[in-house]
């Protein structure tokens, strides 16, 4: 290993590219192979050799130290590659966002985030939005996941099931009208049952019946609901 990467260093007249093809294959292997020690040392020299990796590379290499949760390393590579000018993709700000957000990091993984619109590394990408607001509705920051939400549905982009947790996490702290105004186009049944459930918790049974028929709702989950929390109540 040593050897190969002293004769790497060594090279000059090699086409760069080439290199950075050849290399980053290593990389890449070692990475599935779990030798994330020496692919980060092969990443390293690359770098330092100016022989970039391509974004798949960096991708597979970033994605294997998030598997191990090493928040340290996850930082460090990015950080690699924005110093040598690799923009990075919407997957690599995903494994970014995760990692930040699941280490308990919340503060700092939202100033990524707005530093990523600033720069519009993330324009009207779904993908991020719908991987970062569940993030925030776990660590309890409701009013920046509908903060973002209004945002993503300003740049009219379509949540995944999973932002729609937005919901039941305000029917919850019985903010019903935040709730309301989250269900959005075609939410799912169960956002209804949780509306239901957050009035029924309130005594606002009438409030929970009106809501059901301003919106026509004529499934039997949510009728359901009103029924049980009544009789709860009673």
């Amino acid at each position: 290993m040593e050897m190969l990467l002293n004769e790497m260093t060594k090279i000059k007249r090699q086409n760069k590219e080439e290199l950075a093809f050849r290399f980053g294959f290593l990389v890449e292997s070692f990475c599935r192979s779990q030798r994330v020690d020496e692919a980060l040392k092969l990443f390293d020299i690359m770098n330092s050799a100016k022989c970039f990796p391509q974004i798949s590379t960096c991708n597979l290499l970033l994605g294997a130290f998030v598997v191990k949760k090493d928040l340290e390393r996850v930082i460090f590579v990015y950080k690699e590659m924005v110093k040598v000018g690799t923009v990075p993709n919407v997957e690599i700000l995903n494994y970014l966002m995760e990692v930040l957000c699941e280490s308990g990091q919340m503060d700092i993984a939202l100033e990524q985030f707005r530093r990523m619109q600033q720069k519009h590394l993330n324009p009207n990408n779904c993908d991020l939005y719908n991987s970062v607001i569940p993030l925030l509705r776990k660590a309890n920051k409701l009013d920046e996941g509908t903060r973002l939400y209004r945002v993503m549905r300003g740049a009219c982009l379509l949540p995944n099931l999973a932002v729609y947790t937005l919901v039941g996490a305000c029917c919850e702290i019985h903010q019903l009208d935040e709730a309301i105004k989250l269900l959005g186009l075609n939410p799912g049944i169960q956002m209804y049952v949780d509306v239901v459930n957050g009035y029924c918790q309130l005594g606002k049974f009438a409030d929970a019946e009106t809501f059901l028929d301003v919106n026509s709702v004529s499934e039997a989950s949510p009728y359901n609901a009103l029924i049980e929390g009544y009789y709860k109540r009673c």
